[in-house]
């Protein structure tokens, strides 16, 4: 039988395989948050619109379809903040939840430069030190910035839920 049916899978061509594998497996989004440190060692945070009691977070967002997760985290710190980053480095991979992995970045930014915030997502950004965010900063990622501080740069943390 298992004969017989790797018979048929070979014979249904790539493009078929592909299809039937999207089909009958789970579809996930691919959240991404970025630690993105300034030469003096402290963090952007944004003050984000819609996220209640722990406005302060990182930056981030999801992946489009197509896109890497580097170029998606370019794209998405250009557009809540209007600023350049070069991603360098994966902290950590978590999954377990029910449609998301998440992936956290770290990213330099490639030059100092003006804010253009985006109004719908942003009040405000800052700089801050790890240990030193704003009270009201999500759990989480407060310890995504001790994992950044604490471990060495080939470190990657990998964690299902």
């Amino acid at each position: 039988m298992n004969n017989q049916l790797s018979k048929i899978w070979k014979h249904l061509g790539k493009k078929i395989q592909w299809r039937l594998i999207w089909v009958f497996h789970s579809k996930f989004n691919v959240g991404l948050s970025i630690i993105i440190p300034n030469t003096e060692g402290r963090i952007l945070l944004g003050k984000h619109v819609f996220s209640g009691d722990t406005p302060w977070r990182l930056l981030g967002g999801y992946i489009n379809r197509d896109e890497n997760i580097y170029d998606a985290a370019k794209r998405e710190v250009k557009e809540e903040t209007g600023i350049d980053i070069e991603p360098y480095r994966v902290l950590r991979i978590r999954s377990g939840f029910a449609f998301r992995i998440e992936i956290t970045l770290v990213a330099r930014p490639v030059a100092q430069s003006t804010y253009t915030l985006d109004r719908k997502e942003l009040e405000e950004v800052g700089w801050f030190k790890p240990g030193e965010e704003p009270e009201a900063t999500l759990e989480s990622h407060k310890y995504l910035l001790n994992l950044w501080k604490e471990k060495p740069e080939d470190y990657i943390e990998i964690k299902n839920l």
